[in-house]
């Protein structure tokens, strides 16, 4: 039986079914072996430093109460609480996370309160130009470069945010924090979906999103523990230095190299990673050899944003997705946000709303792997909009508020878990960052006004918002093909 080696498939020619072993991928270093195991876990470690950036505005703007004790006439009133008044001087402030808040350092109250959303914009805007310009960077120079660098980036913003005491300056280290959390992000799910087997892109994709949780657990207990939002800030910086340190030791993905023909560093790369998953190696410079004898057929030039639209199918993908990760972020962002203004306890909320994300994870796998990703995308949006319509009759401090927007947390958790596959699945490998970081740029656009949505009130209007626009979301999925089961592409 002849067999014609594809650019990232074998075709059969016969009437041999093509399977996920065709893959050279699996044919080489294994589906996943012991290297996949450890790499895989330095991958979803490291974007724990992202999520602590991104989700540390919870406790930083925590609710904060306020009452007048200075007037301009020296002449103490009765005031109050949390009321502004044009002739006061001196504030004092009371806050349950913290002694001292971004807000009281800053004061971020009365015609200033709006800047308190304003911080977490303006680091949601540097985190969705990371995703677009880092995810860019590692399609053209690679994924460890592209990962490593976003790290370092966030990791040095992080530390240095503390220590300033002008509030200018603080969003201008916390933009910067954000364009390096940004690329971790971008590129942390597709180094996992490339180096594992066809069959463990579900796993990989969704143990890719476990970071999320597992740091807003983490954010609760340094909160707990800390009395100021700068030492609370510090400890996220240097733990996450330490991350950056395991990050160092991780390789470029095989799939990468090959994609850019660099075939003595596949080969030498693929060896060793098949050494250490206790694989043959004998056969792999000539499988190498055979994908890259292939791909010299194809014309290589330079990948831009415009390839994204240069054919129909790939437009519809990347317009139709963009949208749908802006109405999915404004909605994750949005939910997790909102959930700490409901009247319920920060610190039981907050760790909760952590686990609800792993579990999430979690039930994403079955999901994929059976349900398919369309099917998963539109029923994980409804369900979302289902709950969150539910939240609209129920009063600030029930019970019942903890228990759907906990649900919706989970539903919602589980839909960005396929979105991250479908995404990695529907681009080929040399716009597969590109396309990934242009869905996250909507997902972050959507987070930038999310928290002006979460402070809405009566609150009713902002679960009415959080309804409607998982339900758009559904509706435009029809349009998207399914790709469960299919060979992830190495060409356009």
């Amino acid at each position: 039986m002849k067999i014609k080696v594809g650019i990232s498939r074998y075709i059969v020619t016969q009437s041999k079914k093509e399977t996920f072993e065709d893959d050279y991928v699996t044919k080489t270093m294994g589906a996943f072996g012991n290297y996949q195991s450890l790499v895989c876990s330095i991958s979803v470690i490291a974007r724990m430093i992202s999520s602590c950036n991104i989700m540390s505005i919870v406790f930083l703007t925590s609710k904060t109460e306020f009452v007048c004790t200075m007037f301009k006439d020296g002449f103490r009133r009765l005031v109050q609480n949390s009321t502004c008044y044009d002739d006061c001087v001196v504030y004092k402030y009371n806050s349950l996370v913290f002694d001292e808040t971004l807000i009281s350092t800053f004061g971020l109250i009365c015609d200033r309160a709006w800047l308190t959303s304003f911080t977490q914009t303006i680091t949601m805007f540097g985190l969705a130009l990371g995703v677009a310009i880092l995810g860019w960077c590692s399609d053209r120079f690679g994924r460890r470069i592209a990962f490593v660098l976003s790290a370092s980036i966030c990791v040095l913003f992080m530390i240095a945010a503390p220590f300033v005491s002008n509030y200018s300056l603080y969003n201008a280290f916390r933009f910067f924090a954000g364009f390096g959390s940004g690329g971790i992000m971008a590129i942390n799910v597709v180094y996992n979906i490339e180096i594992v087997g066809s069959k463990y892109r579900e796993t990989a994709g969704a143990t890719g999103l476990i970071a999320d949780g597992l740091a807003i657990m983490f954010l609760a207990v340094v909160a707990h523990y800390t009395s100021k939002w700068q030492t609370y800030l510090l400890i996220l910086g240097l733990v996450s230095g330490m991350i950056l340190i395991l990050m160092l030791f991780i390789p470029e993905t095989p799939r990468w190299l090959i994609a850019q023909r660099k075939k003595e560093q596949a080969i030498q790369l693929l060896t060793k990673i098949a050494t250490f998953n206790r694989l043959e190696t004998s056969h792999i410079s000539e499988t190498v050899s055979k994908v890259i004898e292939e791909l010299e057929t194809v014309e290589v030039k330079k990948q831009t944003y415009l390839d994204l639209f240069n054919n129909r199918k790939i437009t519809k993908v990347t317009i139709v997705y963009a949208v749908i990760w802006t109405l999915g972020g404004i909605c994750y962002f949005g939910i997790t946000h909102y959930s700490t203004l409901l009247g319920l306890n920060i610190f039981v909320m907050v760790p909760l709303m952590g686990f609800l994300q792993i579990i999430g994870n979690i039930i994403a796998i079955p999901v994929n792997k059976y349900l398919g990703r369309k099917i998963s995308v539109i029923c994980n949006l409804l369900l979302v909009a289902a709950m969150m319509t539910i939240l609209i009759f129920i009063p600030d401090g029930h019970w019942g508020c903890a228990v759907t927007s906990g649900i919706a947390t989970i539903f919602s958790i589980c839909a960005f878990c396929v979105f991250y596959l479908h995404v990695n699945e529907l681009y080929p490998t040399p716009l597969r960052n590109m396309g990934v970081g242009v869905c996250c740029f909507g997902s972050k656009v959507g987070a930038m006004v999310a928290p002006f949505i979460a402070n809405m009130q009566p609150h009713w209007m902002s679960s009415t918002i959080f309804a409607v626009l998982p339900f758009l979301g559904a509706v435009l999925a029809f349009l998207l093909p399914e790709t469960k089961g299919k060979k992830m592409e190495d060409t356009i």
